[in-house]
């Protein structure tokens, strides 16, 4: 997943700094520091061998099982951004990407940078492998340029993803997410505005 991020409030920022765990992995490919801007740019060609990325039969995330992610509350909020992720993960499996689409605005250009790198899976047939996520921490905040933000920390579990312009695979290690989603209520549902993201490789688990 891309890492562009978003201007988000500063308290939202500081407090998902705060919660995640510092020196948990390696940086080869260093995250510049939470607010500042990146470009989404090609993944590091790490491989430990060759082969074809199979499509995994993954189910595709229900609804039902993010409760009360469509009321008009702070945990529905909560469970709207939880079930967004979930949905992004399973989008880099499968290469669907009609579900996201419809789960965030139009000013959200992190994921609109999310969905350019699934459609470039699609054209080489190569998608992830089968990867969990295990959360950690989801909480609100209150903001000041959307309704409300969520902060989500989770871990992704170890998995594949293909190398842009090459065969091979390679392998990512476990690795934790922190994230802030900027939220807006639209139409009955949750709406993704925009997100920050960092990421940190998990050593001891």
């Amino acid at each position: 997943m891309t890492t562009t991020r978003r201007a988000l409030s500063s308290l939202a920022v500081l407090a998902l700094a705060a919660g995640l765990m510092t020196g948990c992995g390696d940086k080869d490919d260093p995250s510049p520091s939470a607010g500042s801007e990146a470009t989404a740019s090609a993944p590091v060609e790490q491989s430990d061998g060759g082969g074809e990325s199979a499509k995994p039969d993954v189910p595709k995330p229900d609804p039902k099982d993010y409760a009360g992610m469509d009321e008009h509350t702070n945990e529905g909020a909560e469970q709207a951004y939880k079930y967004f992720w979930a949905v992004m993960l399973w989008s880099y499996q499968t290469g669907d990407t009609e579900v996201l689409k419809s789960l965030f605005g139009e000013s959200c250009a992190s994921c609109d940078q999310n969905l350019h790198e699934i459609e470039k899976l699609n054209k080489t047939g190569k998608w992830w492998s089968r990867a969990t996520i295990d959360d950690r921490d989801l909480r609100t905040y209150e903001s000041e340029k959307h309704e409300l933000e969520v902060g989500y920390t989770f871990i992704l579990s170890e998995h594949s993803e293909p190398v842009y312009g090459n065969s091979r695979l390679k392998q990512e290690p476990d690795t934790r997410y922190g994230t802030v989603g900027g939220m807006s209520w639209s139409e009955g549902s949750w709406v993704v505005n925009a997100f920050n993201l960092k990421t940190e490789k998990v050593v001891d688990g």
